[in-house]
């Protein structure tokens, strides 16, 4: 994560081939879900749909509709674009935008990524590190 490319995490069972047709952004208002989302536009040109995701109670987001300005700013580039915001009700934000991403069927997720100290990550975990275990579908991730 630390290189300053993005990093594209596929699945070893994954077997759907093709370009990108339902994308999943978790959007947390962060530089790294920025960097991911620029670093995605040539993957999302040809998305039928994109979904913001913004999994709120998580952290503090500077605006009251965090995802509103990505989602007007990608309706120039793609067909459709919606947003979702998701309560936190669980403490694994990973798992919140991977089932968000299974209802959509979706075929690509994009998120930003943030390594924290080994101690932080064994006593708190992290969202970063909870996709990599969990990943099912092809996700990339910048930091």
């Amino acid at each position: 994560m630390s290189s300053g490319a993005p990093v594209a995490i596929i699945p070893k069972d994954w077997q759907e081939r093709g370009p990108v047709t339902t994308a999943v952004l978790g959007w947390d208002e962060s530089t790294s879900a920025a960097r991911a989302v620029r670093e995605a536009l040539p993957l999302l040109g040809e998305a039928q749909k994109v979904e913001v995701v913004c999994v709120t109670g998580d952290k503090a987001m500077r605006s009251a509709a965090p995802g509103a300005d990505l989602a007007q700013y990608l309706a120039r580039h793609i067909q459709t674009v919606t947003e979702t915001e998701i309560p936190l009700q669980a403490s694994d934000v990973g798992a919140m935008l991977l089932q968000q991403a299974s209802l959509s069927r979706a075929n690509l997720l994009v998120m930003g990524a943030y390594g924290h100290t080994r101690f932080r990550e064994f006593v708190l975990g992290g969202v970063t590190r909870s996709m990599l275990q969990k990943v099912k579908i092809p996700t990339l991730m910048a930091h």
